[in-house]
């Protein structure tokens, strides 16, 4: 069986069989420094965002699907990260666009996320705060965020679920 993995990975290009008869060097018990070169430090995450927006106050055609951009620069504390973030989304249904600005943190895969937001394209200017929830796994993430009207015409509470997708460049 171990053959046959062989020789398909290497006819896909995913393995060298001059490679697979060698064995694998020992492993030092302490890999050092350099073993993890982006762990701690400085990041910046950048990707988009794509999901879906409903009112859960009553008002009528405050939902659709959203699509957006997100940039945060943040840091790695070894299994805890800390940061800040802006984004820009765009609600197919209500015709608006959102904007954000906040902080992050998270242990683990876990985090939470705390911005100020506005919704721009209304009537008028809606601001607020938003309340967020992250899953994230490497590359990709999931949130799920309350976002709270406070000042303007179309002032309500909103619900977003977004995938995100972003590519961590390290700044050091």
């Amino acid at each position: 069986m171990r053959r046959a993995l062989l020789i398909a990975a290497a006819v896909l290009g995913l393995a060298d069989p001059a490679r697979a008869a060698t064995p694998a060097p020992a492993v030092a018990d302490d890999p050092g420094p350099d073993a993890f070169p982006h762990a701690p430090g400085w990041f910046l995450p950048v990707g988009i965002e794509l999901g879906g927006s409903t009112a859960i106050d009553g008002r009528d055609g405050r939902g659709g699907f959203l699509v957006g951009a997100e940039l945060t620069l943040g840091y790695l504390f070894g299994t805890a990260w800390a940061g800040a973030f802006t984004d820009a989304r765009w609600v197919t249904g209500a015709g608006v666009g959102r904007v954000a600005a906040g902080l992050e943190a998270g242990w683990f895969v876990f985090g939470a996320e705390l911005a100020y937001t506005a919704e721009l394209g209304g009537a008028e200017p809606v601001h607020g705060v938003r309340f967020g929830a992250v899953v994230t796994l490497g590359l990709a993430g999931v949130a799920a965020r309350w976002c709270h009207g406070v000042a303007g015409a179309g002032a309500g509470d909103d619900v977003e679920v977004v995938l995100l997708l972003k590519w961590p460049l390290p700044l050091e």
